[in-house]
């Protein structure tokens, strides 16, 4: 497919869909002294934090590139009779290291090469571009070279108002979020004092902080859930047997990890959320063994024969018992998609850990029972001080027994029953989500443009709605910090690698831990949501809060298909317009793109053909003259950085420059102007397709409280 495109089309970016590249942890750095400097305190930390053992992947985002810029001047060029190629083809043949082979002479074996690389940008000026008329020319007569920033910003980055940059950090698949985490926070302890006055480093996101909650909870719940089922069950069991039983839940959970480890299944949010699931029912297999035994063992038979006896009368009840179980969270092992690939754990986890208490139950329960189980523990709730138990016993078998007796009646009172219930939902319940709404940990602030907007415009927009939130009080919100990223849209950018995008913004709202937030995270949405669209009247502008779990797409959202896309469009705006008259709705909008504006620049051929070029010629002319020509690397240590030959900015970057630029070929010249016009207009600045078809995606929120 690569050889059918264009041959100046850019390579395609295949993408694999992998949850391990997903950063772990993110750092912010900003400092009250430039971003240059910034950038090398960002570069040693970078290269600490690639080094800890488990780690992907560690990245600096939000660096701006640099470049050594040649920016010719067009009447100098025309002065010499040079052109911007003169210069490139210097550039090429100059800077250049050439190995010259091996020479061997006193006993020794001597690599030879020719040094010419240039090591410092000033040496760029004296590179000789032409000699002519015993008169050398060098690239500073006819051109300014300077090592800069890149005029085209392809983002800005700000924490609380401040430049910033930030690390991210992968980890590989498989290894410990929890140890790399704090091995990551190590780092920044022992290298905060190293660093200038004035540096700050603020940790925005730490997928750890889930996990030990998670773990916590998930050890809170076993200890409560032993607790618990030794103190029922001693009512009815006795004490010696309620710890039998207790006993499958630590041992279960053991065999689970051993099994889940021997599988290479990481401990991850949904294994440890199924492990909180399953927990209840560990306890069931061992309730009914343990029971059967005791009652055997009190029908006067020893504790051995009582066992196996007991064990065997209720194997299979059990066993069909503990299948039923498992088969009801089976399917989801074949659910597709995404959220497959998340929840096909939760089936895994619950099968393995239920097995190992059906393992307890048949092997460590009978054990015990034979070697320790005595009937002098009686059941405390029967025979003295028992009565009322007794009489509850008494009206529940009169009960079960009429009912057994119409069986009519119970199949047509069950469906009934269960009828009524979906239906009672369906009136009176809370409605149905995906996942539940909780108060969200981040909230952003999405501000668009125009489409080509330059980002200087779009960072001096979302500059104001910045101040806002900065600005606002505690009994307005509770907030850890506030980052800006200008040059990047937000939604749907999951996993990375999405295009720069100048005319677009947001903001990221980083609230209080919960239990320490002093006003609730869905106020300071709602305040956002009020008062920062006036702010910037003509923009685009939408809070959203952190998407919970897997990407999974808006709440509503339409795939309009067809061939032709300006009638997709029409009919998108259409669907649109009626989405946005249901109440509950909010942030309605599609992914049609408008036309981008364009100049084109529109040839000749005739014309060209008669002085010798062809349109490659022109385009070469114009792409060199405007985007410029790579003519080669200049590096410092590890570091390398483009050399770029184009002209000069004020003739590049301006619609009558396009005056100034020459087409050569073969020591021919012509300006571009008697080969092409020039036009301005627009194009479509993207298409999407879904399944080979042209798709436009229609798609809505649902307003704070609506379910």
């Amino acid at each position: 497919a690569k050889g059918e495109l264009p041959v100046d089309a850019e390579d395609p970016i295949t993408q694999e869909l992998n949850f391990s590249s997903i950063p772990i942890v993110n750092i912010a750095l900003y400092a009250d002294y430039d971003l240059e400097r910034l950038e090398s305190v960002a570069d040693h930390l970078e290269d600490r934090l690639a080094k800890i053992p488990g780690v992907l992947e560690a990245k600096v985002l939000g660096k701006q590139e640099k470049e050594i810029a040649i920016d010719a001047d067009p009447a100098r060029l025309e002065q010499y009779g040079l052109t911007l190629y003169d210069i490139v083809s210097a550039v090429q043949t100059q800077h250049k290291n050439i190995p010259g082979g091996t020479m061997k002479a006193s006993g020794f074996r001597f690599s030879v090469k020719v040094t010419g690389e240039l090591s410092d940008p000033e040496e760029f000026k004296d590179l000789i571009v032409r000699a002519q008329d015993g008169r050398l020319i060098r690239v500073r007569d006819v051109a300014q070279v300077a090592f800069i920033y890149t005029r085209d910003l392809q983002s800005i980055s700000r924490t609380n108002g401040k430049p910033s940059l930030t690390l991210t950090v992968a980890k590989r698949t498989g290894e410990d979020i929890v140890s790399i985490v704090d091995e990551v926070k190590k780092i920044l302890a022992e290298e905060e004092p190293t660093w200038p006055a004035g540096t700050h480093s603020l940790i925005t996101f730490d997928m750890s902080k889930s996990i030990r909650h998670m773990v916590d909870e998930l050890m809170n719940h076993l200890l409560m859930g032993v607790l618990l089922v030794v103190l029922v069950l001693s009512f009815f069991l006795g004490l010696r047997n309620s710890m039998f039983i207790s006993t499958a839940i630590p041992f279960s959970m053991a065999l689970g990890f051993i099994v889940l480890s021997y599988m290479g299944v990481t401990l991850n949010m949904v294994v440890l959320f199924s492990l909180v699931v399953v927990l209840g029912m560990l306890v069931d297999d061992g309730i009914v063994v343990v029971e059967n035994i005791y009652r055997h063992l009190h029908m006067g038979k020893g504790r051995m024969q009582a066992a196996m006896d007991g064990t065997r009368e209720v194997a299979i009840p059990v066993f069909t018992a503990t299948l039923t179980n498992i088969g009801a969270f089976l399917p989801i092992f074949w659910m597709p998609g995404i959220m497959g690939e998340f929840m096909k754990y939760l089936p895994i986890t619950v099968s393995i850990t239920l097995a190992g208490s059906l393992f307890v139950a048949f092997v460590f329960n009978p054990v015990f029972a034979s070697l320790t189980m005595n009937t002098r523990d009686a059941h405390a709730m029967e025979g003295g001080g028992g009565d009322w138990f007794e009489r509850f016993k008494d009206l529940y078998r009169r009960t079960l027994q009429r009912t057994l007796h119409h069986p009519a009646w119970l199949t047509v009172f069950s469906v009934l029953f269960v009828a009524s219930g979906i239906m009672a939902y369906g009136v009176f319940g809370p409605g149905v989500v995906f996942f539940p709404i909780t108060e969200p940990e981040v909230a952003s602030v999405e501000i668009e443009g125009p489409l080509a907007q330059d980002i200087a415009l779009t960072d001096s927009a979302l500059k104001l709605p910045e101040l806002a939130t900065l600005s606002m009080s505690a009994d307005v919100a509770s907030m850890k910090s506030v980052s800006a990223i200008v040059g990047s849209g937000k939604s749907g950018n999951h996993f990375g690698g999405g295009q720069a995008e100048s005319h677009k913004g947001y903001l990221d709202v980083v609230f209080q831990d919960y239990e320490k937030r002093e006003v609730s995270s869905n106020t300071t949405m709602a305040w956002m949501a009020k008062n920062l669209p006036p702010l910037v009247p003509g923009w685009k502008i939408r809070v959203v809060k952190q998407q919970d779990g897997p990407p999974t797409g808006k709440p509503v959202e339409f795939e309009v298909s067809g061939d032709d896309y300006q009638q997709l469009s029409w009919m998108a705006d259409s669907l649109k317009g009626l989405l946005e008259k249901i109440p509950g709705l909010t942030n309605i909008n599609h992914d049609y793109d408008p036309a981008r504006p364009e100049i084109r620049v529109d040839v000749d051929r005739e014309q060209a053909k008669r002085l010798g070029f062809s349109t490659l010629d022109v385009a070469g002319a114009v792409r060199g003259a405007i985007y410029g020509t790579e003519a080669a690397k200049y590096r410092i240590g590890k570091d390398e950085y483009k050399v770029m030959v184009r002209l000069a900015p004020e003739i590049r970057e301006n619609l009558n420059g396009f005056d100034e630029i020459l087409v050569s070929k073969e020591g021919k010249l012509a300006p571009l102007m008697s080969l092409a016009t020039i036009q301005q207009g627009a194009n479509i600045a993207s298409i999407r397709h879904i399944d080979g078809r042209r798709t436009v995606q229609v798609w809505a929120e649902l307003a704070p409280g609506q379910k």
